[in-house]
């Protein structure tokens, strides 16, 4: 069964129908939940991006200090935490974690022979 949803970004203002056909049923459904219960406005996703990683960079601490089973738990829900927010926010671009991940893995493969390749020095 498909979930046939179509969200409009309001990043960009177009509708996702095409995201939610190449989605998996999962994560269909769980990018459909985020969006109904944390909404699509962009920016207060890349915000909640932002909480988030400072939540993990604290659970990284705790991981240094104490390095006991409690600490890698947290550690990992606060990962989970940050990759959730990751896809949702991707999503509300139009991208996948599949997408996500392929272009990540690209860059490296490039700049294995191009090691300046999209750094941000390069933008300026």
């Amino acid at each position: 069964m498909m979930i046939m949803a179509i969200a409009r970004c309001s990043f960009c203002g177009l509708s996702c129908l095409n995201l939610f056909k190449s989605l998996s049923m999962t994560e269909q459904q769980i990018m459909q939940y985020f969006s109904e219960k944390y909404g699509t406005d962009f920016f207060s996703r890349l915000k909640k991006l932002r909480e988030e990683m400072n939540e993990l960079t604290e659970a990284e601490i705790d991981y240094a200090d104490i390095m006991c089973a409690s600490s890698i738990e947290h550690l990992k829900d606060e990962l989970s935490d940050v990759i959730a927010v990751s896809v949702h926010t991707a999503h509300l671009l139009g991208e996948t974690s599949e997408s996500m991940l392929n272009r990540a893995y690209d860059k490296c493969k490039i700049r294995e022979t191009n090691p300046e390749y999209k750094h941000s020095k390069n933008k300026l």
